[in-house]
């Protein structure tokens, strides 16, 4: 029986967090990692599933009818649950979705699920692209985000991304700054839960079309950028409109407020990703973190696509 293989990438949201919810313009990196599911049919009316790391080793699995999807047996309910939602809902985009037997799903992640590189959302997008559905319809269907890691998801490069009243602005963007080798990637281990930022924002007052405004030209500023200082600056002016609004300190004077070039949260504030500016060597940058107890750094070339 043949097998049918889907691929999605990861993504980094480098500017407009939050306010990309109420229409800001994002800019979103495509990363080199990513998630590939790949569909075996089965002689029976089940959908065996299985989800395994980047270690290759299996951390999800569960038995669902392929008639009505119901959650047969899991060693994660809740997750089976989510996953039978996610399938019924594919299955009112193409009624003709699992309609022939059924089969074995394998998924294998490229990186940590602890991340926050978009193990959910290359899900959702390999889901899409299983049932023959459009991937933002399923993914607004199950899902309360702006929807820029499903534009990743199938990007070949950084993107501009917009949410529009009843479609997507999705524009490819030059971004290949000189600089990039002093841009890094700093993984704190503090887990956000994006629901759970987003649950936050959405009790707080809408935003103004000043600040989104404000927020959409810094996306801009970003990729005009020639030089790093410039860059800081537009990583600055990004936290400050995003502190007045949340109520909260950036995350440099909340917890580095030592550190000698600049810092800005990725994605919501108090989790895992941080931008870092750098121009020193890569062991003064470890040898900092690590007095914080963060050891894990990336450089921009070995994420970004």
């Amino acid at each position: 029986m043949e097998t049918s293989r889907f691929y999605a990438r990861g993504k980094l949201l480098l500017s407009g967090e939050y306010m990309v919810l109420d229409g800001a313009l994002a800019l979103t990196l495509t990363l080199n990692k990513g998630q590939l599911m790949e569909v075996t049919p089965s002689n029976d009316r089940t959908i065996h599933w299985k989800a395994y790391d980047e270690h290759n080793l299996l951390w999800f699995e569960a038995n669902l009818s392929a008639v009505h999807f119901e959650v047969l047996s899991s060693n994660d309910l809740y997750r089976a649950e989510k996953l039978s939602m996610i399938l019924t809902k594919a299955r009112q985009l193409n009624p003709d979705f699992m309609m022939a037997g059924g089969v074995k799903v394998n998924n294998h992640l490229e990186f940590s699920r602890l991340w926050g590189f978009g193990s959910s959302a290359t899900y959702i997008a390999n889901i899409a692209s299983w049932a023959n559905v459009d991937s933002f319809a399923l993914f607004f269907k199950t899902s309360g985000g702006s929807g820029y890691d499903i534009a990743s998801a199938r990007a070949s490069g950084p993107l501009f991304y917009q949410r529009l009243e009843s479609t997507q602005r999705i524009e490819p963007v030059a971004f290949l700054p000189s600089f990039r080798n002093q841009l890094y990637f700093v993984y704190t281990g503090l887990k956000k839960d994006s629901d759970t930022g987003i649950e936050f924002y959405r009790r707080l007052s809408k935003p103004k079309p000043s600040e989104i405004a404000s927020l959409s030209a810094v996306a801009v500023a970003m990729t005009q950028a020639s030089t790093l200082t410039e860059f800081e600056a537009c990583m600055m002016k990004h936290e400050r409109i995003i502190s007045r609004f949340l109520h909260l300190k950036p995350v440099k004077e909340e917890r580095f407020n030592d550190f000698e070039r600049e810092i800005k949260s990725i994605g919501a504030w108090g989790g895992d990703f941080l931008l870092v500016t750098w121009t020193g060597t890569l062991n003064e940058l470890r040898a900092y973190f690590s007095s914080k107890t963060i050891n894990l750094i990336f450089g921009y070339d070995e994420l970004v696509l």
